[in-house]
């Protein structure tokens, strides 16, 4: 009976070719972009399931009395959890340095160090990390000892490398002597830890005594954050029941008035549960993400199923004669509904090795976007597999299913008869029409909302004026030749204002601020302190509304000199604060307000502070369309100060889409999307406009008999599927309105959900329906009806 169900939905898909394509290709299409989402939300869930003793890790995190968390604190705790709390087997400090500060000397060139921490030795054993040569007990008690990574080793070395050998890093002025102590297998890519080079804790201690010698008390007190503790309990620990008592150790070991409340973040939660911490050097994810891309898999899914069981159901009034035929010969309910619903499983598992091949081409595409890395074909691609043709499995029986049931139902005669549906039999076939519309037009909303609230990032009065600025970074070793600098880039022409900043970025993703107690409030204000030099405002176009720019010559005379934003003079309560003294400081300006950072966050009081000492970002204004020669300008000038290191420079607008590059990539998956949408509906509307016009060819001719004009029959044809339309407006306007309010939560400065864009979208894809419909009308209309009618 299967063999016999195979060759007859074989033949029944290959004889109704124009269907086939139509219902494949929304198959095709849909499958493709919902696995992609999918691939996307597993790897996102994935991270650090790849570590054996994953349930067992927990990291430290520590909250203070204003409620801000940071999985940083003091190196003691590995001491005092060592002796006091015997749930925890092993305990593993990590010390994420900054990027590049670290060099690797080799053949007289030197490398920045990507990827380098400072840990325990605990931590390969930790992390279950397999050794290529050497381990820990080569290290032995070497506090100089140097561990890096197979890729490493092969970039660095041409993997000519021997255990023991020595290594040079340098540090600023200082250099190091390291010895290799091992080489270890590369961490998977879904971990969050990052790590090429892995030295102990000593030489993060011989790097401090080293260049900031008055830091290393604080280092080695309770009063520290910058070590992360990663544990390791006994299996089987409650972690909840055990935290009561970990406190107690925590606040009976630790100095007195530390008030710290401890807590531990499971190991698997930190790529997507750690945004609410603060100095967390982490690789982290966005959990909102990975829901926003599971709903839109979701909904893609439902499109292309919905597509096929629309097409079916209008195309199955054309076999009512089929099905009363095998009644007539025997055939049962059971018989017919299997039959049909092998002819859905065939078809999309037609589609499914399409959709596989159409995968494969778009991977490249989608891996290389940036802060967009899926994983598709990896070591679990033989596991989604499994998972792709279960779903595609399931989309072809859940759509195949409402017409298996109803067409084995019918009654022999009047399917003999050739008794067409009535249009109240077509209930849930308007019930997929309408869900098919309200998905389009809702992610049509979405995205233009979206597409708005991107464009407000760039071109937002709040923002930095973005167009004609370069940007240089500096690092403490180049700040000795910063006023050489200055003076000879002075004569580039081309440059029409340049100054300096402290912040490390700009725009700045990070916001420190500081309470300030004022004499005339009661309670202090929250200040964000931005270390600047001169012109800076003329450099980035901002204007100065009060008051005046800074006296290059205060610093000589030993007198501070601040200005501040309009967000500042609301917060000190003064009409006019110019001239204003304040903690032996005095205000000379006031400047409009802008955001150093991104449009998430509001607008803070903020005091510039003249301060040429603590520039770490360079900021240059050019004329239009002389970035090139500017650049080589900068560069022979930079040749000259300091001579054999390479320039770094980047242009504010790449930085811009670099802060608001998951919010770029969001709107192009939903554009993406919404156009995919587009696509499946309009085939399936076509598809059914199709069977629809032929099975009313007749009726048509008739009315064109009797009078009826062109305009008449086509408003008749059309009439139906605008109700339809209607329908999945009402529906999709509160959806679409509450899934923005939602995702717009997210920033402080945000565009409102608009009416106009509403009827803009509702607009659209009413004419996008006609249009459809129209195309299909307009062929029925120009045929001669005497051709539809002779054989009356």
């Amino acid at each position: 009976m299967i063999r016999n169900a195979l060759v007859t939905s074989y033949r029944t898909i290959i004889n109704n070719k124009t269907y086939t394509i139509i219902n494949i290709t929304g198959l095709v299409l849909g499958l493709t972009a919902a696995f992609v989402l999918l691939v996307f939300s597993i790897n996102e869930t994935s991270y650090n399931s790849c570590f054996t003793k994953q349930d067992q890790l927990y990291r430290v995190v520590f909250t203070d009395s204003k409620g801000i968390s940071t999985p940083c604190g003091s190196k003691l705790i590995k001491p005092l959890f060592s002796v006091n709390v015997h749930e925890c087997n092993r305990i593993a400090r990590i010390i994420h340095t900054m990027p590049s500060v670290i060099k690797l000397e080799n053949k007289f060139q030197l490398f920045a160090c990507k990827n380098f921490i400072c840990a325990d030795n605990d931590i390969f054993n930790i992390l279950g990390m397999n050794f290529i040569r050497g381990g820990v007990q080569v290290a032995a008690q070497r506090s100089n000892s140097l561990f890096i990574s197979a890729s490493a080793a092969k970039k660095y070395f041409n993997g000519n490398i021997r255990l023991l050998q020595p290594v040079k890093l340098k540090v600023g002025r200082c250099n190091y002597e390291m010895k290799l102590a091992g080489i270890y297998d590369d961490l998977p890519w879904n971990s969050t830890i990052k790590a090429d080079f892995i030295a102990g804790i000593p030489f993060y201690e011989s790097m401090l005594n080293d260049l900031m010698p008055d830091l290393l008390p604080m280092f080695n007190s309770w009063d520290d954050f910058s070590v992360e503790s990663l544990c390791e309990f006994a299996p089987g620990t409650d972690i909840r029941s055990e935290t009561p008592g970990i406190q107690k150790v925590l606040n009976d070991g630790a100095i007195k008035g530390l008030n710290l409340k401890i807590s531990f973040q499971p190991f698997r939660e930190i790529y997507l549960g750690s945004a609410d911490l603060v100095s967390n050097s982490h690789l982290t994810g966005n959990r909102l993400s990975v829901y926003t891309y599971s709903w839109l898999a979701l909904f893609i899914l439902l499109l292309a199923g919905i597509n096929y069981a629309i097409l079916s159901t209008a195309r199955s009034a054309l076999r009512f004669k089929e099905i009363g035929v095998r009644k007539v010969l025997g055939a049962t309910k059971r018989e017919l509904r299997i039959q049909i619903l092998i002819e859905s499983v065939l078809l999309t598992l037609m589609a499914l090795p399409l959709a596989l091949f159409l995968l494969g081409m778009v991977d490249p595409r989608i891996t290389g976007m940036p802060d967009y890395t899926i994983t598709m074909y990896s070591s679990n691609m033989l596991k989604y597999i499994l998972y792709f043709t279960g779903i595609t499995l399931s989309i072809g029986i859940l759509s195949g299913l409402y017409v298996a049931i109803y067409l084995a139902g019918l009654n022999p005669i009047n399917a003999l008869k050739a008794k067409y549906f009535s249009p109240g039999k077509f209930n849930l076939s308007k019930v997929f029409i309408g869900f098919q519309l309200f998905i389009t037009l809702s992610l049509l909303i979405c995205m233009i909302t979206i597409y708005h609230q991107i464009r407000l990032c760039y071109i937002s009065n709040l923002s930095i004026s973005r167009q004609n600025i370069l940007l240089v970074p500096l690092k403490s070793s180049d700040f000795q030749k910063y006023t050489s600098l200055k003076s000879k880039l002075a004569g580039i022409s081309d440059i029409t204002s340049y100054s300096g900043t402290g912040l490390i970025n700009l725009p700045s993703v990070d916001m420190n601020s500081v309470p300030l107690n004022l004499p005339n409030s009661k309670k202090p204000i929250q200040i964000e302190y931005v270390r600047i030099d001169r012109d800076f405002f003329k450099t980035i176009g901002i204007q100065i509304i009060r008051g005046r720019d800074f006296d290059p010559y205060s610093i000589t005379r030993k007198r501070i000199e601040y200005i501040i934003n309009e967000e500042g003079e609301k917060g000190f309560g003064v009409e006019n604060p110019v001239g204003m003294n304040m903690n032996q400081a005095r205000i000379v300006g006031v400047v409009r307000d802008f955001n150093i950072h991104t449009l998430h966050k509001k607008i803070l009081p903020t005091l510039f502070i003249y301060d040429p000492y603590s520039v770490n970002t360079l900021i240059f204004h050019y004329k239009q369309g002389s970035e090139n020669t500017v650049v080589t300008d900068i560069k022979k000038v930079w040749a000259q100060v300091y001579p054999g290191i390479p320039l770094n420079y980047s242009f504010f607008q790449q930085e811009l889409k670099g802060v608001y590059s998951r919010e770029n990539n969001f709107v192009i998956a939903v554009a993406v999307f919404t156009v995919l949408a587009f696509v499946i509906t309009g085939m399936g509307l076509f598809g059914l406009a199709l069977l629809i016009s032929e099975r009313k060819t007749k009726e048509t001719a008739v009315r064109k008999v009797f009078g009826a004009s062109n305009m008449q029959i086509i408003f008749r044809m059309q009439r139906e599927f605008l109700l339809y339309t209607g329908i999945a407006t009402i529906v999709s306007i509160p959806v679409s309105w509450l899934l923005m309010d939602l995702w717009l939560k997210e920033f402080y400065y945000r565009v409102n959900v608009s009416i106009w864009v509403m009827l803009l979208c509702i607009l659209t894809v009413t004419a996008f329906v006609s249009a459809i419909l129209l195309m299909r009308t307009l062929k029925v209309l120009r045929s001669n009806p005497v051709n539809a009618l002779k054989y009356e």
